[in-house]
């Protein structure tokens, strides 16, 4: 044998595996020699050899696993569309999410620009923009340098000689002194 049952046994002739091939394509509940012999159109008389056949050549097993190798290939069909599904949708998902961290970023800014004094110091306004951080939403260094007590400009004289990393340590100590 080759590996599958339900492949041409070594020493089964061709019309036995012609009709074990019969046997097998047919549904589990209405397999039986008599089915056999009238598909091929063989007189009842013919399912004697038939019985034989299936005794010697284990038709019952080998298209028991014939059934069951056809629903493992139904199963991994399924699978592979479930996850192809599930892969689109994670994919429908993050672009979402990149809208929505964009569209925030806009609104965060909108915000801040229009309702808070850029210049302040006030814990709430730092709070605030640590908990948009936080969320993902990118504030600006700038903005963050303004609020964090830095002037109200990053370029102002005084820090335009540091670099962004002492900046960015400048920042994170202002911030998290109050």
């Amino acid at each position: 044998m080759n590996g599958k049952s339900w492949h041409m046994m070594e020493d089964e002739s061709p019309k036995s595996y012609e009709a074990f091939e019969v046997y097998y394509i047919l549904e589990p509940g209405e397999r039986s020699a008599k089915a056999v012999a009238h598909m091929m159109g063989r007189p009842e008389g013919y399912k004697k050899v038939l019985e034989v056949w299936s005794s010697k050549y284990q038709w019952v097993q080998r298209a028991k696993d014939h059934d069951a190798y056809q629903r493992k290939l139904k199963r991994d069909k399924v699978r592979a569309a479930e996850d192809a599904q599930l892969e689109a949708r994670l994919a429908a998902i993050e672009k979402a999410r990149g809208v929505f961290i964009d569209r925030a970023e806009e609104l965060a800014l909108t915000l801040i620009e229009h309702t808070v004094d850029p210049d302040s110091t006030s814990p709430n306004v730092r709070a605030t923009i640590e908990a948009l951080n936080r969320a993902g939403v990118t504030v600006p260094q700038e903005i963050q340098l303004r609020v964090a007590g830095l002037g109200k400009r990053v370029d102002e004289d005084k820090h335009k000689d540091m670099s962004d990393a002492e900046l960015t340590q400048r920042l994170r100590s202002k911030m998290g002194s109050s």
